[in-house]
């Protein structure tokens, strides 16, 4: 389990994912798992070389970063007109929204403490030679 909970990274993954979807939503583009993918990546990085610990807090990220999005996206539907019959049928696709974030965040997670891990391998002067 996370003993200490550090909150930093986990800021700045969910700053990452919120800033990636609202330029999605402004070019009209769907940047949505391109997004979290990242956030969990940079999360991930941040936090460890463990992939286990990569992967908890990149599954974190996701869960705060889905919620704020999947709010987000409600107050547009409500912007836009939709009424409570709209937003109700919606709410399967919603939860559909959140699951595969948090996957792709923790996913991301435990591909940043990879990388992280790889990059911090003492490498001797003739590998880094062509």
């Amino acid at each position: 389990m996370i003993k200490s909970l550090e909150w930093k990274p986990v800021i700045i993954g969910i700053i990452i994912a919120v800033v990636f979807y609202l330029a999605g939503i402004v070019s009209g583009q769907n940047f949505m798992l391109y997004a979290f993918l990242t956030a969990g990546m940079a999360v991930g990085f941040m936090i460890s070389t463990k992939y286990i610990e990569g992967l908890k807090y990149g599954a974190l990220t996701g869960v705060i970063g889905a919620i704020v999005v999947l709010v987000l996206l409600l107050v547009m539907l409500v912007m836009q007109g939709a009424g409570t019959a709209i937003i109700s049928a919606f709410m399967t696709t919603l939860l559909i929204f959140l699951v595969m974030n948090v996957i792709l965040s923790a996913v991301g997670g435990a591909i940043g403490s990879v990388i992280k891990a790889e990059a911090a391998i003492d490498r001797t002067p003739e590998d880094l030679e062509e």
